[in-house]
């Protein structure tokens, strides 16, 4: 390891180790689609799906996230920095890609009771996060 990447893949390693460890036990896994864990992800060989809105969506979300009672500080991190998050991952050339409409969601792409069933059973192992930005670790036949 270099003496730089322990800082800079900190939480990122225990979340791609934890990721490892109960890939073989579900269909999905909904993980943040946090770059230094995408990055890992790539290094170790693992696919995924990248699940994000449309880039002209944005002023939907932002009302949806105000309706949902968002803190201003999650608000701001996702509307705040929009362009700048769509454009990376619009640029990830690893992942597959599943663009959702403005008044689309996770459940009308992937196989909803999969997800529920491994969330119900597996409440502290690794945290689901909000469907509108989402990198999916898929078995091929769930989607």
């Amino acid at each position: 390891m270099k003496k730089n990447e322990k800082f800079i893949f900190g939480w990122q390693k225990n979340y791609v180790k934890a990721i490892k460890q109960n890939m073989s036990n579900n269909k999905i896994l909904l993980i943040p689609s946090d770059f230094l864990v995408l990055s890992l992800l790539k290094k170790e060989g693992i696919p995924y799906i990248l699940c994000y809105p449309k880039r002209d969506a944005k002023e939907v979300y932002h009302k949806h996230f105000l309706n949902r009672g968002n803190s201003e500080n999650f608000i701001d991190i996702f509307i705040g920095g929009w362009d700048k998050f769509i454009d990376a991952l619009e640029n990830d050339c690893y992942g597959r890609h599943i663009v959702l409409e403005a008044q689309q969601f996770l459940s009308d792409v992937i196989n909803v009771d999969a997800l529920l069933a491994y969330t119900a059973n597996n409440v502290n192992e690794i945290k689901t996060i909000p469907a509108e930005v989402a990198a999916l670790i898929f078995e091929e036949q769930s989607i």
